[in-house]
């Protein structure tokens, strides 16, 4: 099949479902398409995947809790660590009164019930939040979560990278590294002083951090490396990943890297915006979500998919936070329902050809 018609049934698939879920007589939907993607190299063989949605907007991943006073207002910035036939969700709950890490498990990545009825970690540093947890399991069984901590400012973003460790994903989760950033932006006009980590990969002799930052009229994507996981250091000193042409679906900006390590190096989901007459980011074409896929073999030197986007979620359906994880050779992806951020969705994306 040519990649062309792929897309355009994709698109059809997708739109199909899209209705489905606004219908609130529809308590589950479980809609299934094919996106056919072309690698950068000639040589290299075309992939093709299978993307499952398994959420509604009736029926998410994880709903918020109205009145409570840490998460009623919306539960957002979605991360899942599998260990052990167990998915541990980690997200930010925004309430009336405080601000907090809820933590969730599912045994099959798809519905999730809360393990905690309170937040595993508050923001308890005066003037001060916490934002966009990342989280790996330490091969020495040490959780380890890095996350954003800044002063309070509408664009949610930071200049620094706390890091926390605990025992159990439950908690009690202390802060480490002397309580001293693992990262920090050297000034307020660095690109990275507006900064949100998304992923994170684990190799033997190396830690990366993905991250995108906002940063003259743009947001760009940019890869912190550490050896030891307490001091990290930009592994290039500009964005690894910046917008595309002009009027494309990235015109004005990419963000939320989702990196995995790969045999001949990594690879990268991430996310394409443009600017609207107020200066705002959105979807291009009423489209809050477009998914764009990039591979490098060292990290620094990203080539972008030739078909880009492989998919997108209207602007009902799903807001700009998203991110991913691997078991076996299923991608699990998260991403926050409606623009009140009321819910978690779940997908899943599966390989069907080398």
């Amino acid at each position: 099949m040519k990649n062309k018609t792929a897309q355009l049934l994709l698109a059809i698939v997708l739109t199909v479902w899209l209705a489905a879920c606004s219908s609130p007589e529809e308590t589950t939907i479980s809609a299934q398409s094919t996106a056919v993607l072309a690698t950068p190299t000639e040589e290299a063989a075309q992939l093709a995947f299978d993307y499952t949605v398994h959420s509604s907007r009736t029926d998410p991943a994880l709903e918020r809790r109205t009145g409570v006073t840490w998460e009623g207002g919306y539960v957002w910035t979605p991360y899942v660590v599998y260990e052990e036939g167990t998915f541990n969700l980690f997200y930010n709950g925004y309430g009336t009164e405080t601000r907090g890490i809820g933590y969730a498990t599912s045994t099959d990545g798809i519905e999730f019930i809360r393990a905690s009825e309170e937040p595993v970690l508050d923001s308890t540093e005066e003037g001060r939040v916490i934002f966009s947890p990342v989280i790996y399991l330490d091969e020495d069984g040490t959780w380890v979560m890095f996350i954003i901590n800044d002063e309070a400012r509408s664009g949610l973003a930071g200049d620094r990278v706390m890091r926390y460790q605990a025992n159990d994903p439950a908690g009690p989760w202390e802060l480490s590294n002397a309580g001293q950033p693992v990262y920090e932006a050297p000034d307020a006009e660095h690109w990275t002083a507006n900064m949100v980590i998304r992923s994170v990969v684990v190799e033997e002799d190396q830690i990366l951090l993905g991250f995108d930052a906002r940063h003259d009229d743009t947001i760009s994507i940019g890869i912190l490396r550490s050896q030891d996981g307490f001091d990290f250091e930009l592994l290039s000193e500009e964005p690894v990943l910046t917008h595309g042409a002009e009027d494309s679906w990235e015109a004005d900006a990419v963000s939320a890297p989702m990196l995995f390590q790969t045999d001949s190096g990594y690879e990268m989901f991430y996310m394409g915006f443009i600017r609207n007459s107020s200066g705002r980011y959105v979807g291009f074409e009423g489209f809050n979500l477009w998914l764009g896929y990039a591979t490098s073999e060292d990290g620094i030197t990203w080539e972008k998919h030739a078909d880009n986007p492989i998919m997108n979620i209207e602007q009902e359906q799903g807001t700009a936070y998203i991110s991913a994880m691997k078991v076996d050779e299923t991608y699990y992806i998260y991403y926050v329902y409606g623009q009140g951020a009321f819910g978690i969705g779940a997908a899943t994306l599966t390989r069907t050809s080398p």
